[in-house]
């Protein structure tokens, strides 16, 4: 049957006496899930600009809703999917042996979600390196 609202005729005989009623008896649509089709970009340099178009499929055609459920600050997230920030982070400072002095690298988790209006959803979770970025030659 299709999604919809269908009325019944239910029965029921004792075999001396008949009754009937209706019944009212709501049919939903099933509703697949959506599916993240593209893959992260897990490097960002600081102090740049970080992009990422985050791609999703609908098995229903239904429209997607795009949201961050965890991103550093000052990321966001528009409504076709696509992920901007300004990767402005601190980098540490790690001291190897002697007095010889290197920048580190920073981890940030990322929690994307495509959702349907069915409250179906596709989440990608990853982590961006953010990293010093190379200096042109002098």
């Amino acid at each position: 049957l299709d999604s919809g609202n269908y009325t019944v005729l239910a029965k029921a005989t004792d075999g001396y006496f008949n009754a009937s009623q209706p019944v009212n008896i709501q049919i939903l649509e099933v509703t697949d899930p959506p599916v993240i089709t593209s893959n992260p970009i897990t490097k960002a340099y600081v102090n740049t600009f970080y992009s990422y178009q985050l791609e999703a499929t609908d098995p229903n055609s239904d429209p997607l809703n795009y949201s961050l459920l965890e991103s550093p600050y000052g990321m966001g997230i528009n409504s076709t999917g696509f992920i901007s920030w300004y990767a402005n982070v601190s980098l540490p400072r790690i001291q190897n042996s002697g007095n010889i002095w290197k920048i580190g690298s920073v981890k940030v988790n990322v929690s994307t979600q495509a959702k349907d209006p069915y409250e179906a959803s596709a989440i990608q979770n990853y982590t961006i390196t953010v990293e010093m970025g190379k200096k042109a030659p002098s």
